[in-house]
């Protein structure tokens, strides 16, 4: 009895705890990592749409305020793989816009990162 109930606990416990999801955004040249917590920027390719407005590994996404998505109101963190996904790719006609904090040498700085749907070259 004691241990289907320890076993029981244990799975649950494993099932709450979301594991680490990656994001990539081919159209625009950047990977993201959401671990439940915070969305950090991973990798960004040279000479990307995300290179040229200055996004950068290392950067967390805090929100993304365009193009606005019903399924991605709460906090970004939070939402699945492909819903991070849907919510991080502007149409033709929408930007993206994103709150990023950025770390650096003796501080951090918060900034706004934007990108237009129709700037893929």
């Amino acid at each position: 009895m004691f241990l289907a109930f320890m076993t029981s606990a244990l799975t649950s416990a494993w099932l709450l705890t979301a594991a680490p999801v990656f994001v990539t955004v081919e159209l625009l040249g950047f990977t993201v990592r959401s671990d439940g917590e915070k969305v950090t920027v991973t990798r960004v390719k040279r000479g990307s749409v995300a290179a040229r407005v200055g996004l950068e590994p290392g950067m967390r996404i805090e929100r993304i305020d365009a193009p606005r998505r019903r399924f991605a109101r709460g906090p970004i963190a939070k939402l699945s793989q492909v819903d991070l996904h849907d919510a991080l790719i502007p149409t033709w006609d929408e930007r993206l816009l994103l709150q990023v904090w950025a770390d650096t040498a003796d501080h951090g700085a918060a900034r706004t990162v934007e990108i237009m749907g129709v700037d893929t070259g």
